[in-house]
């Protein structure tokens, strides 16, 4: 995947399926899973969208990894291809999200070392690292997005103040955001599928150097789009 901030030219995106099925079941299915045709190019907006193949890559827990086959599609109209993905996986990472956001949420919320933190999950600690640099440094774009829709969501009571850490802040408003919505208490996994839906998959991508308005455009296109 590849943009560039002015002008928002962009090679190829991955689109995220809002999937209700498990990664076993989605793995099982092999080839013959199946998804919806997105609506429009994320790309150009053009709605003339067909699919384009399968790709396999692999989705990877603490203790099992399973290979799926992720849908491939093309617009007609700019001829760019993009990659849709279960809601149960972030762009360019082969961990579960649900792994991710757990990791995520050892470190910042209940303050564990990254040492601590990969040892308990069972990955190593230079992946740890990379997830959390990353999402630091989307964290105040996070922060910013998801507060406006905190507003939207209780116009009465304010966002979580990040006191002490953004990063924490963004998790706390995920989790709000979520239970928000479903009126249901949040697990870990639910809150990691909304953020890769909220997210476009791209929750763990690093800011362009020009500055953040095309991921800003990414995080908002699902909600544009629906």
């Amino acid at each position: 995947m590849s943009w560039r901030t002015e002008g928002l030219s962009i090679t190829t995106l991955t689109i995220i399926d809002l999937c209700r099925e498990s990664v076993e079941s989605y793995s099982k299915a092999g080839k013959e899973v199946r998804v919806a045709r997105p609506k429009r190019c994320p790309a150009c907006g053009c709605k003339n969208i067909i699919f384009w193949g399968k790709r396999a890559r692999w989705a990877i827990d603490d203790t099992h990894a399973w290979r799926i086959y992720a849908q491939r599609v093309k617009c007609k109209g700019c001829s760019k291809t993009h990659t849709i993905l279960p809601d149960f996986l972030f762009c360019r990472r082969s961990h579960l999200a649900v792994i991710i956001f757990l990791a995520l949420t050892l470190v910042f919320k209940d303050r564990h070392g990254i040492k601590a933190a990969a040892f308990r999950l069972n990955i190593s600690r230079s992946t740890t690292f990379r997830w959390v640099k990353n999402f630091k440094a989307n964290s105040d774009l996070l922060y910013q997005r998801l507060s406006s829709l905190y507003r939207t969501a209780y116009p009465h009571a304010p966002p979580p103040a990040p006191t002490t850490d953004l990063c924490a802040a963004v998790l706390d408003l995920s989790k709000g955001l979520f239970t928000a919505r479903h009126n249901r208490a949040p697990r870990g996994e639910d809150v990691s599928r909304w953020l890769s839906q909220f997210t476009c998959g791209y929750l763990l991508a690093l800011p362009t150097k020009g500055g953040h308005c095309a991921a800003d455009r990414l995080f908002a296109s699902l909600f544009l789009g629906s």
